[in-house]
């Protein structure tokens, strides 16, 4: 069960089976808005059935019900749309449901509805194949929301409150991911049944619905250039009609439904704003004609940030069809004059395995994503499709400047032509954590006394694993003014626990923390290797019988890194740079032994609680959790195939699969920096067709600081 859902399947399914088996006929919309009046009466009037038992006639239950509704929420569309209810559900039977689905509201998280209406696709005996409404999956809503914010912030510094729109805004999933962002939400819908939904969301997540319209988005007259960012899942059909027309950009009749939309996005953005959309990938094929056309004029009015390669499983059991989700930032009227399309850099992402399995037609969360990323310069005429073929030299200060979001994680996936040794070692700058770093003083929980819950909380361990799942938090990242905590969180320090203090964690989103962590409010950007050092040095100052208190922290000094490879790093404010006086080289074999151990085939794993290490790039090379392990100490992993070169510091029990080598270490030396240097080297060194080796691993030359 996912312990952010309001119900898990099983009790979904046996409410779906209760309106079948008494033959309760209702459509999937109709079973969802059913569900939502039930929760929005039982919200407005929680002993709205004392006066009732099950002998009541139900429209007598139903009448009560929608009289409620329609008493304190005055909208003829949205009281038409519960009137089934009186017709559809009779006797005993709803008083039944409403006994079944009684709860407290309050305790309970994001997108109800979708939950209910994506189970009730799943089980609806009476599917007849049409789409209806196609919800997008909960994971892609939170990919599309996420990013879109976090690229407007990079371009939009002040900006806390942006005015977030949808357009087809369907139920309005988008929107109510967005509310964690913002509170200045619009939304338009011309489905009755879509447009109910969508308010019902917003009134049990106690949003204003005052700006949800019940209108085609091209009759609703918005202004341009209005909002800041732009999200939609716009209907897929290359049928248009003339009404579709945007205002101003263009008026081509050869543009498909989905391109209308976007060039409406287009319309509707504020200079630098963030438009993002999920469309069939045909939209965007090359050679062409009105297809070239069309991405010839969105290159003429935006810069294009992504473009992400999804499956043809994100819609199932709904649709079956390959989808891109494009991002892209409006240009200012300045830069119109000056722009060419050519000077930027476009972050090309293969998604396609995106960790979803299908199975039985319902798709199933299975493993963390695999993504493959790439920079190229986007033409019109151009695949704007991740390619497998190498990339050419790209230059390196260039790539910085196009390209600075997770620049680190992104390098290490790059087939970039090999760098210097030389060329590679950091300029460090020595400074106190107290101008770093704010404290932020936060409700420590006791983990013994919490009980099970949605929310994780964090200890003091080496991993950033939670501890356990609980039912109250510690703090809310997204509920701060603050910008830079709304887009990078906080940093999480252990204080002190098992072998773990001084180590550091980039956390954001809602959690709880134990006595054992401080949390930090970073005054300026930490990328992740910085993070990394950070770790290493504080790590090596604090241990059990030296704690790490609020009191010490100001006045620790330490090392970061500070030059070109290193960008996202904000060190403006501080004093001149320093070198680091000494590096030493040293011959991988010399230092490190190679461990065999059986390794482990993925698909033929029960989920447990020790990591599987295969050659991911990202998530410490954890692919997923299994119930055994084949050997237990300190160990540096590194991928020989895959993504190639990728290598994470791990302690504890753990397994791999054939994918990986594990080095451990014979002479003393820093496995944690180790790690991250070889995680540096490696990748741009080698990949899938330059097979990285045991023995070429182990004549492996680099270099390491002295501190």
């Amino acid at each position: 069960m996912d312990c952010n859902k309001l119900f898990n399947q099983q009790e979904i399914r046996i409410l779906n089976q209760y309106l079948y088996d008494n033959s309760i006929n209702l459509s999937k919309s109709q079973k969802t808005l059913f569900i939502a009046s039930v929760l929005i009466a039982l919200k407005l009037d929680e002993n709205i059935l004392s006066d009732y038992d099950e002998s009541t006639n139900s429209f007598l239950i139903a009448d009560k019900m929608i009289n409620t509704i329609n008493k304190y929420y005055d909208d003829s569309i949205f009281a038409s749309n519960f009137q089934f209810i009186k017709k559809s559900i009779h006797n005993k039977h709803l008083y039944h449901i409403f006994n079944t689905i009684k709860f407290d509201i309050k305790k309970y998280g994001k997108d109800i509805l979708n939950q209910f209406y994506s189970e009730f696709c799943i089980w609806d005996r009476n599917n007849d194949g049409k789409l209806g409404i196609v919800l997008t999956p909960d994971d892609i809503v939170d990919l599309m929301i996420t990013k879109s914010f976090d690229y407007y912030y990079q371009y939009n510094k002040a900006i806390i409150n942006p005015s977030l729109i949808d357009f087809c805004t369907g139920t309005g999933s988008f929107l109510i991911k967005g509310s964690k962002f913002t509170t200045e939400l619009y939304g338009c819908e011309c489905g009755d049944e879509r447009y109910s939904l969508a308010k019902c969301n917003f009134i049990l997540h106690n949003l204003n619905y005052n700006n949800l319209r019940y209108n085609s988005c091209f009759n609703e007259h918005y202004n341009s250039n209005s909002f800041d960012i732009c999200v939609i899942n716009p209907p897929f059909s290359n049928k248009c009609t003339d009404e579709m027309n945007p205002n101003n950009i263009t008026n081509w009749k050869s543009l498909s439904k989905e391109q209308r939309f976007i060039m409406y996005q287009v319309e509707l953005l504020k200079e630098n704003g963030i438009g993002c959309c999920i469309v069939p990938k045909s939209n965007f094929n090359n050679n062409v004609k009105s297809v070239n056309e069309f991405k010839c004029k969105l290159l003429n009015y935006c810069q294009i940030l992504e473009v992400i390669n999804c499956n043809n499983k994100v819609f199932v059991p709904n649709a079956n069809i390959e989808c891109t989700i494009l991002i892209f930032r409006k240009y200012s009227i300045k830069e119109l004059k000056l722009i060419n399309y050519n000077n930027y850099q476009t972050k090309i992402v293969d998604y396609s395995d995106d960790g979803y399995k299908i199975k039985k037609n319902i798709r199933l969360f299975d493993h963390k994503p695999i993504i493959k990323e790439q920079l190229r310069i986007l033409k019109p005429n151009d695949d704007w499709n991740y390619q497998n073929n190498n990339l050419k030299d790209i230059n390196i200060k260039q790539l910085i400047d196009t390209y600075n979001i997770d620049y680190y994680c992104s390098l290490m996936k790059l087939n970039l032509h090999k760098l210097k040794q030389t060329e590679l070692k950091p300029n460090l700058i020595k400074l106190k954590l107290g101008d770093l770093l704010e404290i932020i003083k936060v409700k420590t929980l006791i983990t013994e006394k919490c009980n099970n819950g949605n929310y994780p909380l964090y200890g003091a361990t080496k991993q950033n694993n939670p501890v356990k799942f609980i039912n109250e938090y510690s703090i809310n990242t997204y509920e701060y003014d603050n910008v830079s905590v709304k887009l990078n969180g906080v940093l999480c320090i252990n204080k002190t626990g098992d072998g773990g203090a001084g180590i550091c964690f980039k956390r954001k989103g809602i959690f709880g923390i134990n006595s054992s962590v401080m949390i930090c409010k970073m005054k300026y950007y930490l990328n992740n290797n910085n993070c990394a050092l950070l770790s290493i040095q504080l790590h090596n100052i604090f241990n059990r019988s030296n704690t790490l208190s609020n009191n010490k922290l100001n006045d620790i000094e330490v090392e970061l890194m500070t030059n070109d490879y290193f960008s996202d790093f904000n060190m403006d404010y501080v004093i001149e740079n320093k070198k680091v006086e000494e590096w030493r080289e040293i011959i991988i074999g010399d230092y490190f032994e190679v461990i065999k151990c059986e390794s482990v085939k993925i698909n033929e794993c029960c989920d447990g609680n020790y990591p599987l290490i295969s050659s991911c790039s990202g998530n410490n090379g954890i692919c997923k959790f299994i119930n055994t392990y084949s050997i237990e100490g300190e160990f540096i992993s590194v991928a020989r195939n895959g993504n190639v070169g990728s290598s994470f510091y791990h302690n504890g029990k753990l397994s791999v699969t054939c994918d990986v080598i594990l080095l451990k270490n014979i002479k003393d030396c820093n496995l944690h920096l180790v790690a991250m240097i070889l995680n540096y080297y490696l990748p741009n060194k080698y990949s899938y067709g330059n097979k990285l080796t045991i023995d070429k691993l182990m004549d492996e030359i680099i270099s390491i600081p002295i501190f």
